[in-house]
């Protein structure tokens, strides 16, 4: 009698249904890393937070205009400007100065972004996200909504990912459209530790001084693409003004 052998179902799946199958699964383990990273960054971003905050409990922070930063808060809403190397102290600084405002600030649509917004979540600092590779359109249109709702709101111009202390035009456009002024924060830090990061982050040391200051810078209305250059320049001179000239260039 002739054996027939009997079929295996696997083996009877079709190729259609075997291409599916695979997909399927191939999705499930997407979505799974994906699961996993946004939980790892929210961990780290929660990690950095509290770093931020112990730190900041020890720094000697000096901080003599801000009497009338508050006094011109009074008036109007405003987009703060400061370099992204400096961003690690500022959070601390906004809240102990600050804690009955609310601050909306730019971050990057990335998973460096997720961690930013981890990290900030206990500061009274609210993030909107936006994609580098479409210029950041996407956060700026969140940062132009919350700023005509009468929030604060702050952008790093050379950030996500530079160049170094080179300002993007994209704050030049909100604080025009919004008709906010601009307020410069400059952060001088007196004992500090650096980052082999494209922008050589900043991390001051436990117990050192730091010292803030503003300046304010007006964006009018109307202004022609000479005009809008030439403001564009103008902040970023008055931004470098400290910068470059506050002892961590020649430590990094």
């Amino acid at each position: 009698m002739p054996h027939h052998p009997t079929s295996d179902p696997q083996s009877s799946e079709s190729p259609e249904s075997a291409s599916s199958t695979r997909s399927a699964r191939s999705a499930k383990s997407r979505r799974s890393r994906e699961v996993r990273s946004s939980s790892l960054h929210e961990i780290g971003g929660r990690c950095i937070g509290w770093m931020m905050q112990l730190i900041g409990m020890t720094l000697n922070l000096e901080f003599k205009q801000r009497e009338q930063l508050a006094q011109y808060l009074e008036t109007t809403p405003v987009v703060y400007a400061l370099w992204h190397n400096r961003l690690f102290v500022l959070p601390y600084a906004w809240k102990k100065f600050f804690p009955e405002r609310t601050m909306v600030a730019l971050a990057s649509a990335s998973k460096d972004g997720a961690v930013v917004e981890a990290a900030v979540k206990n500061f009274n600092i609210d993030i909107a996200r936006g994609s580098s590779s479409r210029r950041g359109v996407a956060g700026l249109v969140a940062l132009k909504k919350a700023a005509q709702s009468g929030l604060d709101v702050a952008i790093t111009p050379d950030g996500p990912r530079g160049p170094l202390y080179t300002v993007q035009p994209g704050i030049v456009k909100l604080a025009q459209s919004t008709k906010h002024p601009i307020v410069v924060v400059h952060v001088q830090y007196h004992g500090v530790w650096t980052i082999g990061s494209w922008d050589k982050f900043c991390i001051p040391r436990p117990f050192s001084t730091v010292e803030l200051s503003i300046e304010i810078c007006p964006v009018p209305e109307k202004l022609d693409d000479e005009e809008f250059t030439q403001r564009r320049d103008d902040l970023e001179t008055m931004m470098r003004t400290v910068s470059d000239n506050d002892g961590i260039s020649s430590k990094i």
